[in-house]
């Protein structure tokens, strides 16, 4: 029965999770940036996955048994260099990777890791064994800081309850908040658990972190580790309605809406409904986009359309 919990547990996790990654493969190099990367001595040809954003450009790239962290900064029309490197994200911990813009205007990238167990799957698809976030942001300085973290390591699962390290830089300083992945009464997992613990982590405790070309990271997720509470109770387990297999009687079938919705905090659908019972309320109500952006709009091209509020589907001229 555990195994069964768990594999289902880990397979829903997939749905939630790692649908960007897969979409994530047209990524490509300027000449300019291919020319400072070499200059630099660092990895471009094998990229596992990369972000753009005006004159900054973060790339991630297979490096031996080390996946290189490279972040470029635009100096001319097509000159670009090397301001950040940080070569200690083993491969090992990699599946798949996806580099997004989380905030443009602060100049913010969010990288999102997965972690597959080799050769296992449930349903038909494939189990995954981890979940990782950074976060990471340009001062007005100009110094490429940590900003935020999330880890979900699905490996130290107990009886279908796994725990939910959550790091963020907020205006009044570092905020460290603890959940745990919790299942419905059929064993899926479907959401965060309420939070569980909150605490407040010192600047002086999070300085061996902050700064990205100093950044450990295998020391990092050890150090988030601890800040976990040594005891505390299990999330309860969430009682959902069925999912529906039909549109919602507000949407007709074929019948495309204006607008839909989507979590602007790196969400990975777009939705019929601005409340979607998929999506964390603490995000409700989700950010209106027009479906006509969705259909023609390269920026939206990632979103996928959410089965759980039946979100209507893409033409399939646009989806081609």
């Amino acid at each position: 029965m555990k195994k069964f919990i768990l594999g289902s547990l880990l397979t829903a996790f997939v749905f939630v999770l790692c649908t960007a990654a897969l979409a994530d493969t047209g990524f490509q190099l300027q000449p300019g940036q291919k020319k400072a990367l070499r200059e630099a001595g660092r990895e471009y040809e094998d990229l596992l996955t990369m972000a753009e954003d005006g004159d900054a450009a973060v790339v991630l790239a297979r490096s031996g048994d080390t996946a290189q962290w490279t972040i470029l900064e635009k100096n001319g029309e097509d000159t670009w260099r090397v301001a950040v490197t940080n070569d200690t994200i083993p491969l090992s911990v990699i599946t798949s990777a996806s580099l997004s813009i989380w905030d443009s205007d602060m100049r913010r990238f969010l990288l999102e890791i997965e972690k597959y167990i080799p050769s296992a799957s449930y349903g038909g698809q494939p189990i995954i064994q981890a979940y990782r976030s950074i976060e990471l942001t340009r001062t007005a300085e100009g110094d490429w800081l940590l900003c935020g973290a999330c880890d979900v390591p699905f490996e130290e699962n107990a009886e279908g309850y796994c725990p939910y390290h959550l790091l963020r830089l907020t205006k009044d300083g570092w905020l460290y908040r603890f959940f745990e992945e919790i299942m419905d009464e059929n064993g899926w997992a479907i959401d965060r658990s309420e939070e569980i613990q909150r605490k407040t982590v010192s600047m002086e405790e999070m300085m061996p972190y902050t700064e990205l070309s100093a950044l450990d990271y295998p020391a990092f997720l050890s150090f988030l580790h601890a800040q976990a509470p040594t005891e505390y109770e299990h999330a309860p387990v969430a009682t959902m309605p069925p999912l529906p297999t039909t549109p919602p009687a507000n949407l007709p079938a074929g019948d495309a809406p204006e607008y839909v919705y989507y979590n602007t905090n790196g969400g990975k659908y777009y939705h019929a409904d601005s409340c979607c019972p998929s999506v964390d309320p603490m995000y409700w109500p989700l950010s209106p986009v027009s479906f006509e952006k969705i259909n023609s709009d390269k920026v939206y091209s990632r979103l996928l359309p959410c089965s759980v509020c039946g979100a209507p589907e893409r033409t399939q001229m646009d989806a081609e």
